[in-house]
């Protein structure tokens, strides 16, 4: 089909004339002529739509196993496939199928490879392996052990997704745990009566410094999500004991703590470093997680809730 589409070419070039195709000519190939051509762009048309068909199942294929590539276009899916094997390579396509990855850490390494042959020397193999993943705010995710890169790229970042994954949940679990372990200190602090934040003996900062410890070590998103966690376990112990009234004193507490801060970061903008984009991004989640928290205490002391069963209770779980 493609010798004769230039075949078609190069005598349309040398004979434009549109009567040409018409008036059988002795200068012109009968086969490119009247319903002899006709005959052949059908035909020609019905091949290439088969071809695009063909097309479109074997990348259809390629994205079903890894279903990020469902937002390339084609022309971006055939040049990854096209793409050779270097980490350079590897880099680019992570940063387009993850918007928030900003690099992948890669290291390479060199292996002797022995042959069948006793009098040969080992031949050399270099192994590229990905390591961590940093993120646009600056965050690095250790992957829990070394990803080889693959020569089929399609495969390699599915893979990369998978140990994102796996890391997350770790860095999670152990996010938690160290949100767990500042709980005792951090509720005590909140459940002081009558004192406003800048009343208290300790800096506004130090109520707010665990969670900018905790995101130097975590993603600003698994602090979030801790904290979520230890809120709704806090809830729920509270509930169990029938004390949700003193619930809403201590969300109160950390709503003003958390504004106060912000307020204060902000005054003191020319004096004091600027936050870093992590930690203005947790700070700005947590303001919100914070109003949320203290509307919904205050509508279950509203409803006089007392029991996990409540439905006043039992919709945030479903609906918050």
């Amino acid at each position: 089909m493609d010798a004769q589409y230039r075949t078609l070419m190069q005598i349309s070039v040398a004979d434009p004339l549109v009567l040409s195709l018409i008036v059988p000519s002795a200068k012109r190939n009968p086969l490119f002529q009247g319903q002899q051509l006709q005959q052949l762009l059908q035909e020609g048309s019905m091949d290439l739509e088969g071809i695009i068909m063909a097309l479109e199942s074997v990348l259809y294929a390629v994205r079903a196993h890894f279903p990020r590539l469902f937002f390339l276009s084609d022309s971006e899916l055939v040049a990854l496939l096209a793409a050779p094997l270097e980490s350079c390579e590897a880099q680019l396509w992570a940063r387009r199928c993850f918007p928030h990855v900003h690099a992948v850490s890669f290291e390479s390494s060199e292996t002797a490879k022995g042959t069948d042959d006793p009098e040969s020397s080992p031949s050399i193999q270099t192994q590229v392996e990905a390591l961590a993943v940093f993120g646009v705010g600056g965050e690095e995710v250790q992957l829990r052990g070394p990803l080889p890169l693959h020569p089929d790229l399609p495969k390699w970042l599915a893979s990369l997704e998978e140990s994102l994954r796996l890391a997350l949940v770790h860095n999670l679990q152990d996010c938690v745990a160290a949100r767990l372990a500042l709980g005792p200190s951090l509720d005590k602090a909140f459940k002081q009566e009558n004192q406003l934040p800048q009343e208290s003996q300790l800096p506004v900062k130090m109520y707010v410094q665990h969670w900018l410890d905790l995101v130097q070590a975590f993603p600003w998103q698994c602090v979030l999500v801790a904290e979520e966690v230890v809120w709704w376990a806090c809830m729920e112990e509270a509930l169990l004991e029938e004390r949700t009234l003193a619930m809403v004193p201590m969300h109160v507490r950390k709503l003003e703590v958390l504004v106060h801060f912000l307020r204060a970061q902000r005054a003191s903008q020319g004096e004091q470093p600027l936050p870093s984009v992590r930690q203005t991004s947790l700070l700005s989640a947590l303001l919100v997680m914070a109003v949320t928290h203290r509307d919904i205490s205050q509508l279950l002391q509203e409803h006089q809730v007392s029991g996990l069963t409540d439905f006043h209770w039992v919709r945030q779980l479903k609906y918050h």
